[in-house]
């Protein structure tokens, strides 16, 4: 079994399984898969780590031994979320569509996002950090594209890419 791949000796002499890499890996997949549902159920202000637990079928104990509290779960669900988000981006900036259709599908892709994705981006767990960190690939993403309008002559070359960005993720931010 993935849960008994070494032993060693309790206290007491007997043998203890060990749990493998596997079989850690595998349950906190399975506590994120978990989270998610119910983020996208309840919402994430409203789910608690014991409605977390009912949907994987661990104990609330069993979850703090993989995630030190209900921020870093949904530290980790945000991180899956944000990870997609750049992967559906370089699918978007790898097909062969102009840069403006390219824009447009990337606004699009933002306006389309589930509201739970949506509301862990605005949640505030670390803002010195993690947030931050986010904001700054979209704002980097939002720019290049923008700039490569402005070179091509297609939109106003006036302003800066950046702040063209930044604006428009504060007011998606705002519609969501």
């Amino acid at each position: 079994s993935p849960s008994q791949s070494t032993r060693v000796r309790g206290t007491g002499g007997e043998p203890v399984p060990r749990v493998s890499d596997a079989y850690r890996v595998a349950q906190h997949e399975t506590i994120l898969d978990a989270a998610e549902a119910c983020f996208s159920r309840k919402g994430v202000v409203h789910t608690r780590v014991d409605d977390i637990a009912a949907e994987c079928g661990l104990s609330v104990g069993a979850i703090y031994r993989y995630f030190r509290s209900r921020d870093a779960i949904i530290a980790g669900v945000a991180e899956r979320y944000r990870e997609r988000d750049r992967s559906a981006m370089v699918q978007l900036y790898s097909r062969s569509m102009s840069v403006r259709e390219q824009f447009l599908q990337g606004l699009v892709y933002f306006v389309g996002r589930p509201a739970d994705w949506v509301a862990l981006d605005t949640l505030t767990l670390d803002p010195a950090e993690r947030d931050r960190e986010a904001f700054a690939d979209w704002v980097s993403w939002m720019a290049e594209r923008y700039a490569e309008l402005q070179s091509e002559g297609r939109v106003r070359t006036d302003l800066h890419a950046d702040h063209i960005a930044r604006q428009l993720i504060i007011t998606y931010e705002g519609l969501a």
